[in-house]
């Protein structure tokens, strides 16, 4: 037997070094702060280079801008001017253009660097030591300003390799990618605070819809009911006094707190359908289907539609949640019916070989473009407007939420302008 080694260069061990010691602070850190605290120490430690910094924000339009965190020897210490906000010069907002429109690392040597002495006081007042040698790249979060990340070599004029240009950008692109999920993340929670102080700390949940859900349901449903009640009691009290600019906003509130009521409510619903454990039995889906049938009967006698169906199987299965998916089912089939035609829906059975047993809820409606199949069962993916099929985005999330935790697999089918048919399958007998 021949052994065959892979030799890897010294440049690919450097990259691989670099990268995973960077990735390493990336995935350990979940505070902001303390993540490019990390990622500074950690990029000086790799480079051995006398200073690393981030700019916040890269911005030509902005008056000021912040160094939020830098790295350095300790015979090269920094500018003393962390997290303070720095005025933009002139000269300044060129290097910024300059950064912002180069698709890669800026590199400036010893020459290119001195006329930064005259217009940063910390240079020119020798504070801190002039860098002999730069390499600045501009970094792009999915939201805020741009920021920009850099390394500064003091003792000598550095000639930057390829490989750590390389490494820099790959470093950059990280880092990057990393700012956006946790400045979203920062952004979330401070607006989930906002909407706390005003609603009487309306919005306490944690990042994971589960305990957001349990949470929610506890704690939000009565300050939307006063939200709603007052605002009524209001309008009440002030009547005619009310002008139309007042009554429209008021109008606008209630409505708010009434879509936020309904998005609790479909949030834990589609929480519990995950949590619940109660265990399977024989199922009766005759029965499941006068239930959830029964629900329906106001909707379906209002909009004349006319519901056919064929005799149903028992199965194994939780009967509650059975219900709740066939119910789901039937209300979407008569919320997109076409107005220019009589609702007619089709709930019909067919077993298959294994023994499994494959269900539709076929309907005449608008239908479903094909590129939007799978996009219709992730929660909170509306292809409507709300003022014209009103809803939160969550019931179809739902369904395929009962199905999976039955075993099955949900579909549909449908051609536009035609209607749609949705489809599940459950197993007969207990697998």
């Amino acid at each position: 037997m021949h052994n065959m080694e892979h030799s890897i260069s010294n440049e690919e061990v450097f990259h691989l070094r670099g990268i995973g010691a960077i990735l390493d602070v990336l995935n350990h850190h979940q505070d902001l702060g303390a993540l490019i605290e990390a990622f500074a120490a950690k990029v000086l430690e790799v480079y051995d280079c006398d200073r690393v910094f981030l700019l916040h924000p890269l911005d030509t339009t902005a008056a000021t801008f912040r160094i939020p965190v830098e790295a350095t020897k300790p015979a090269y210490p920094g500018a003393n001017e962390v997290g303070l906000d720095l005025p933009v010069t002139p000269e300044q907002i060129g290097f910024f253009e300059t950064v912002l429109a180069t698709d890669g690392a800026v590199v400036l040597s010893k020459a290119q660097l001195e006329p930064v002495r005259d217009e940063t006081p910390a240079f020119r007042d020798d504070v801190i030591a002039l860098p002999q040698s730069a390499m600045i790249t501009a970094l792009h979060p999915r939201i805020g300003k741009p920021w920009a990340f850099g390394l500064h070599q003091c003792d000598h004029e550095r000639v930057w390799s390829e490989p750590e240009r390389r490494l820099f950008l790959d470093m950059a692109k990280r880092l990057a990618e990393t700012l956006s999920n946790r400045l979203l993340l920062r952004d979330l929670t401070e607006n989930r605070e906002t909407l706390t102080r005003t609603m009487d700390q309306l919005m306490r949940s944690n990042a994971e819809l589960e305990r957001f859900a349990q949470v929610a349901s506890h704690d939000l449903q009565e300050p939307v009911r006063t939200v709603i009640t007052h605002t009524q009691m209001l309008g009440h009290r002030l009547g005619d006094d009310l002008d139309e600019n007042a009554a429209e906003l008021m109008e606008v509130i209630e409505s708010g707190a009434r879509r936020i009521g309904d998005l609790v409510r479909d949030i834990r619903a589609y929480s519990d359908t995950a949590a619940r454990h109660e265990p399977f039995t024989l199922v009766d889906m005759g029965r499941v289907a006068d239930a959830a049938l029964s629900a329906l009967d106001d909707v379906i006698r209002e909009t004349g539609t006319t519901i056919e169906r064929v005799p149903f199987p028992v199965v194994y299965g939780d009967e509650a949640q059975l219900t709740d998916l066939l119910q789901n089912l039937v209300a979407n089939a008569v919320k997109f019916r076409r107005s220019d035609r009589d609702c007619v829906i089709r709930l019909t059975a067919t077993e298959g070989t294994d023994g499994s047993w494959r269900f539709s809820v076929a309907d005449n409606g608008i239908g479903i473009e094909p590129q939007y199949f799978e996009r219709i069962f992730v929660i909170f993916r509306r292809l409507h407007t709300i003022s014209a099929y009103p809803g939160t985005g969550v019931g179809l999330a739902v369904c395929k939420r009962i199905v999976e935790r039955h075993g099955g697999e949900i579909d549909v089918h449908s051609v536009p302008g035609e209607g749609a048919t949705f489809s599940f399958t459950l197993p007969a007998r207990e697998t």
